[in-house]
This record gives structure tokens, C-alpha cells and sequence, in this order.
């Protein structure tokens, strides 16, 4: 790693010794060039992506629906270096590895709607069950690299904020419908107008369904194992997984001056659990998700001479029951004496007739409040204070058929009925609360002419685990018109969550009241080439270190969480944008990375060393578009010890071709996922064999009304 640091810092020094010319405002450094995207991400202020003060992607509301994406999730796989992948935790929930850094639960990745973040509080990570349906999205913004300078926890691999329509991106009102394969619908209206009174109001009611794709046969699971060495027949293996959901969506954006408010509602009422919550099949699980998102911001320009003052109140409200068959009817299961399936002697084997049953729920508040002050009153300088306060709270219930409370492993057979330990010392979490408040300063200096320096740094402090200091550099060089370079260094962290922290009377996993945060530094170098406007390259090399990720790690009493872990890694970016013929657009990206375990130097497993996305946007006439997107995933090895060959390589190809009426009253479109119906699969643990298979080919269609 210090000889990457050396080569970025050589090639920057070789790159800077053209003439530094005279400075200037800073107005013209960050001059938009062309129809180049605007990011705001970055740095808190809207920036031209290649002068932005981190690697960002944008992907715009016309790049949505051109590709067809349903969801956020089919949308984040243009991002280079950030593979869309799934979890065996909760139910096949989406989780994102970017640059190698990917675990179970998928934390690393911090997840915003509008600038609020709106990530579970118990694992700190993305919602199982949480559907993003697109036609409310505006643009989503794209951090790779770290973000606590600006953002706090978790801002670690990276950002993704989900940037919702106002009354101006949505003319009048458009019905929507679109169905096909796996008994797939989603239905939505939507409105945007702006009154004769100053108030814009969008609005977006949605609902989604869909059975799930059956033929993603899981051949082998946990209880299989089980069966062949206790001898008995209960796994449902050879069987589908579950990912049969049912979604409703609600958004509201109201503007007026310098207010905006937003209010935003997603229920999945129903919600499958994939291969099992432990990897054994489960024909009786579902997940109901409710979450609520309110925020509310006032924004002046002109507050004083040379001032902007905004702020911020957003409130979160989380409210999840998840009932699961975690080893299904018919089980024969060994039994600790604190009630819980126990590998370890002593035990009891104990039957379970109607399964293995938990239903876990919590209830999650968090509200957050926060002031913002932007100051340009020095000569080539743009200032940013930013300072607030959230306060976290977690409430946890449960009800089971074992455990400690419930069982303790002598009675031979267990029935279905279940007991209540909500609010006793037998819940899997107890209730927490948790307090942050925050500190930023940023500048950005335009110290020569073609020259940016931003520097920032943020204080968090935690009630539960004292603070944190992340700090932040990039230096930006518009070497030419067409050629900008940047040499970035950032900080950033992830606190541990109510999980790894206070987990107790679980079955798998334990918490840990010692550990501290994950912290990761990183260095990148990044090349942004405009020679024409037609054509647009990027390069970004970067390197990283990171010190004390967060495992569950075997012990006495069961896996406990600890630092287990430190990793460094370092690979290369490239994308490009080519518009090849007037109506022929060619996007491709390319990334690599080296990521390790710093103590054994064994690469790290499950995410993909090598990706890539090819995607053609062809306008066939005035009415009719066609676009093809490739993405390749490959070379994803697997966990020492784990003999299995490497999880297979796979290309995924989807296609849309729209037609769009003349005078744009309607429109229609025929969508394809896993066009050439390929056998893609997803890394799972030795319990599930074969891996997790992902969907094969679908066919939709899909109309869209506007008046």
C-alpha cells in the first residue's frame, strides 16, 4: 500500500508541473463544463462531478427509466465498483459491496433519502423487506471512499442519497402499470404542480406485489445436514427460496420559498425470507416492515452579507414483526440448557413439531436536528459549519417457543405455542438509547487559478462509546479545459451497532459492550478527460486501510462480537461515456480490486475482484428507444478453509425498448431481466452448498398515462 501511496503522489507532482497560472474566484475553478452532472454529495454543495471533492456517481431520473429499473437496487449496479449482492441474513436483504469491503449485515454503506438517513438502528444497515420502488426518484448521488467528513457513521465504503421529485420534475399527473413474469405488478400514480400561492406539492402513491421466482431452487440447507446426522426428514430441501413480497409506497415533497418538507411511507406487509434466517427453508416465515420518514428544511440564501443558513429536522420511525421458521416443522434439534440450539455438549435433542418459531419485532425513533452555515465572505474561500444533535431510540419484542425463559432442553418435545419475553431479561435485545451530536468545518480554498483545496473535519460524539474525528482533503487541479486531476485523502468510521453491541439470548450471536468503532483511511488519485462532448473518460485509483472491522467470533458462550479484523486494499475505476452516432450512446465501466486480510494476507472473500457494465442507449426514431445493459461479475473466491470451488462468474443481460407516444400522452415499454437466462448465483455460507441463485429471465411490460 505505501508504494501505491507513493506512485499516486508521483503521478500528481508529474501532472502539476504545467505553469500555475493566476488565481481566480473559485466560481470559475467550479465553472460546469458542458451538460456535465451537477453533484451535491460530495462535499454538502452542488459541484460538476469532476470537480467534486470526492469519486461520485450520478444517476439521473431519465438514466432510470431508460434501463427499467424497478428499484434502487437494479439502479446502483451502474455505479463502478459497487456490486448489487444479497445477504442470507434477514431474508435475502440487498446489500452492496463496493471495493472489497462486504460483510453479512452490509453496514458499510450508508444509506440517506433526501439527506437523512434511514438505515435500521439494530445492525445499522439497509432493511430486509425495505422496497424502493424509482418512479418518486429524481437521482440518486453515489459516494465511493468515505464520507464521515461530511455525513458521520457509517459513511464508510460509501454514500448513497435517494434524491426524491419535487413539483417541477413532474408535470401534472402520470398512472402507472407494469406486470409479468413471477406474477410481478406495480401500479402508481403520481402528481407534481406548482399553485398560484407559491406552494409546489408532488405526490406519489405506489403498491407492488409479486410471488417470487420459484425456480430459484436452494438443493441442499443447514437442515439438511442436520437430517443426515440425526436421521430424520425435515428439511423442505430440495425447495425455493422465498422471495415473495408485497410493498405499498407513499411520498410527498411540499415546497414553498425557502421550505421544503418531505414525507415519505413504505409498508411491506408481506415479505418472504429467502433461504431461511438460518439458512434452513422456511415456508411459514414473513416480514412486515413499516417505516416513516418526516423532514422538514428551511434554506436562506441571503441571510446575511456573505452567510447561507439552513436547517434541518428529520424524524425516522421504524416499526418491523418478522415471524420465522427458523428450523422447520419436524425439527430434531439439540438443545443447550439455556434453551437454544447449541452444537456444543452438553445438549438435549429435542423435537419440535410445529419448527423452531421466533417473532421478533422492534420499534426504532430516531430524530435528528441540525444547522448549517455557509460563509463566502474571504476571497477564494467557501466556508461550511455544520453542527446537530440525534437521539436514537430502540425498543425490542419477541415472542418464541425456546431459548432462556421459555425452555431449557429437558422436555423431549416442544409444540408450537409461543411465550412472551418482550420486556424481560430473555428478549434478544434490550431497549437502548443513544445520543450523537456533531461538529463540521469545511473550506474550500481556491488558492491559484485551476486550483481547489477543500480540508474538513468532523467531531462525533456517541453517549455509549465517546468520540470520533474524521478528517478530510482533496485537492482538485482543472489542468485543462478538458482534464481535471484530484489527489483525495479521507477518514471515516462506522460505530458499532445496538446489535454487535448488546445482543443477548441469541441463539448464533452475542454482543459486545467493549468494542470500538471500524475506522478506514483512504487515498485516491482520480482523472477526469471531457475532450469533446461527445466523449467523457474517468480513472480513479485508490488504496485503503482499515483497523478493527466488526466479526461475530467463536467463543466459550457462543460467537461474540469483536474486532476481528483489519484489512487494506487497493485496486483501479474506469468509466466512459461515448456518444458513438447522434441517437447511439455506448456506457461502459471497469474495476478491480485487491482486497486482504492484513494478518494472514488471504484475499477477501465473496466480493467480486473483478467487475464490469457495458450498455448500448440507442434512440430509434423520435418515439422509440432501445437500450441493453451487460453487467459482468467475476473472480469472488471464498473463505479460508472453505473448499468449495469459487463462487462461478457470471454476464447478466437486461434489455428495455420504450415507445413513447408523439405528443407524450402515453407511453410503453417491454422489459427484460437475465435476458439470455443465465444461472447467476450469490455467495452463501457451506450450509447452503450451492450458493444463492438469483432470479431467472423475466419478462414485463409496462404503461404509463400523463395528463
Amino acid at each position: 500500500m505505501k508504494r501505491l501511496g507513493r506512485f499516486l503522489l508521483f503521478a500528481l507532482a508529474g501532472v502539476a508541473s504545467a505553469p500555475i497560472q493566476a488565481a481566480v474566484d473559485d466560481s470559475l475553478l467550479l465553472m460546469l463544463s458542458g451538460d456535465e452532472k451537477m453533484v451535491s454529495i460530495a462535499s454538502g454543495t452542488p459541484r460538476p462531478l469532476s470537480k467534486a471533492p470526492s469519486v461520485a456517481s450520478v444517476i439521473t431520473a431519465e438514466e432510470i427509466k431508460a434501463m427499467g429499473a424497478r428499484n434502487v437496487y437494479e439502479a446502483l449496479e451502474l455505479v463502478p465498483g459497487m456490486h448489487v449482492g444479497i445477504s442470507g441474513s434477514e431474508g435475502q436483504k440487498p446489500i452492496f459491496p463496493t471495493r472489497g469491503i462486504v460483510s453479512l449485515q452490509d453496514p458499510q454503506i450508508l444509506i440517506l433519502v433526501n439527506g437523512h438517513g434511514i438505515k435500521g438502528l439494530t445492525t445499522s444497515s439497509n432493511e430486509a423487506g425495505l422496497y424502493l420502488p424509482t418512479e418518486a426518484v429524481q437521482r440518486i448521488e453515489v459516494i465511493r471512499g468515505p464520507g464521515s467528513a461530511i455525513y458521520g457513521a457509517d459513511a464508510f465504503a460509501g454514500v448513497i442519497n435517494i434524491i426524491t421529485k419535487r413539483a417541477e420534475d413532474q408535470h401534472g399527473v402520470e398512472f402507472g402499470l407494469r406486470g409479468g413474469s413471477f406474477n410481478t405488478w406495480d401500479s402508481w400514480a403520481q402528481f407534481g404542480k406548482h399553485f398560484e400561492n407559491g406552494w409546489g406539492l408532488f405526490a406519489h402513491v405506489g403498491y407492488s406485489k409479486s410471488d417470487g421466482d420459484r425456480g430459484r431452487i436452494i438443493t441442499s440447507d443447514l437442515q439438511s445436514s442436520l437430517d443426515t446426522l440425526l436421521g430424520t426428514q425435515a428439511s423442505l430441501a430440495p425447495g425455493p427460496m422465498d422471495t415473495s413480497y408485497e410493498a405499498r409506497t407513499a411520498m410527498f415533497t411540499l415546497d414553498k420559498d425557502n421550505w421544503t418538507a418531505h414525507l415519505n411511507l413504505w409498508q411491506t406487509p408481506k415479505s418472504g425470507t429467502g433461504a431461511g434466517i438460518a439458512n434452513a427453508l422456511d415456508n411459514q416465515g414473513n416480514g412486515d416492515v413499516n417505516k416513516y420518514q418526516f423532514d422538514l428544511g428551511y434554506e436562506d440564501k441571503n441571510w446575511r452579507p456573505d452567510w447561507t443558513f439552513g436547517t434541518q429536522f428529520s424524524y425516522l420511525y421504524t416499526h418491523i414483526d418478522y415471524h420465522l421458521g427458523i428450523f422447520p416443522r419436524n425439527a430434531l434439534l439439540p438443545i443447550g440448557a439455556d434453551g437454544n440450539v447449541s452444537f456444543t455438549p452438553p445438549f438435549n435433542l429435542v423435537s419440535f413439531p410445529d419448527g423452531l418459531i421466533g417473532v421478533p419485532g422492534r420499534e426504532e425513533k430516531t430524530t435528528q436536528f441540525d444547522v448549517t452555515l455557509n460563509y463566502t465572505g474571504l476571497v477564494r474561500h467557501a466556508w461550511r459549519f455544520n453542527a446537530g444533535v440525534r437521539k436514537e431510540d430502540f425498543s425490542a419484542r419477541e415472542s418464541k417457543n425456546f431459548g432462556p425463559g421459555v425452555i431449557d432442553g429437558t422436555i423431549a418435545s416442544i409444540g408450537g405455542t409461543l411465550t412472551n419475553v418482550s420486556g424481560t431479561p430473555f428478549v434478544y435485545l434490550p431497549d437502548t438509547t443513544r445520543t450523537v451530536s456533531y461538529l463540521s468545518v469545511q473550506d474550500e480554498w481556491a488558492f491559484a487559478r485551476d486550483w481547489a483545496l477543500t480540508a474538513g473535519v468532523r467531531q462525533d460524539q456517541y453517549s455509549d462509546f465517546g468520540g470520533t474525528t474524521n478528517p478530510r482533503l482533496a485537492l482538485v487541479w482543472a489542468a485543462r479545459q478538458d482534464l481535471t486531476a484530484r489527489l483525495l485523502y479521507g477518514e471515516a468510521f462506522r460505530a458499532p451497532s445496538f446489535a454487535e453491541l448488546k445482543t443477548a439470548n441469541n441463539p448464533a450471536n452475542l454482543g459486545n459492550p467493549s468494542i470500538r468503532p471500524e475506522t478506514i483511511k483512504t487515498t485516491e488519485l482520480a482523472f477526469d478527460y471531457r475532450p469533446s462532448d461527445k466523449l467523457w473518460g474517468a480513472l480513479n485509483i485508490f488504496s485503503y486501510d482499515i483497523e478493527g472491522l466488526i466479526d461475530f467470533v467463536p467463543g466459550p458462550a457462543g460467537n461474540v462480537a469483536q474486532n476481528a479484523k483489519n484489512q487494506q486494499g487497493q485496486g483501479i475505476e474506469v468509466e466512459a461515456h461515448w456518444q458513438a452516432l447522434p441517437d447511439l450512446q455506448i456506457l461502459g465501466n471497469l474495476a478491480f480490486q485487491d482486497a486482504k486480510d492484513k494478518a494472514t494476507g488471504l484475499v477477501v472473500a465473496d466480493a467480486p475482484r473483478k467487475q464490469a457494465m457495458l450498455s448500448a442507449d440507442w434512440k430509434i426514431d423520435s418515439d422509440w428507444s432501445l437500450r441493453i445493459d451487460n453487467f459482468w461479475i467475476a473472480d469472488r473466491p471464498r473463505a479460508a478453509g472453505d473448499t468449495r470451488a469459487a463462487v462461478a462468474d457470471y454476464v447478466w443481460t437486461n434489455l428495455t425498448m420504450r415507445y413513447v407516444q408523439k405528443e407524450q400522452k402515453w407511453e410503453a415499454a417491454f422489459i427484460a431481466r437475465n435476458l439470455l437466462d443465465v444461472d447467476a448465483r450469490e455467495p452463501a455460507p457451506t450450509s447452503i452448498p450451492n450458493d444463492y441463485p438469483l432470479p431467472g429471465r423475466s419478462l414485463m411490460l409496462e404503461l404509463r398515462a400523463h395528463f
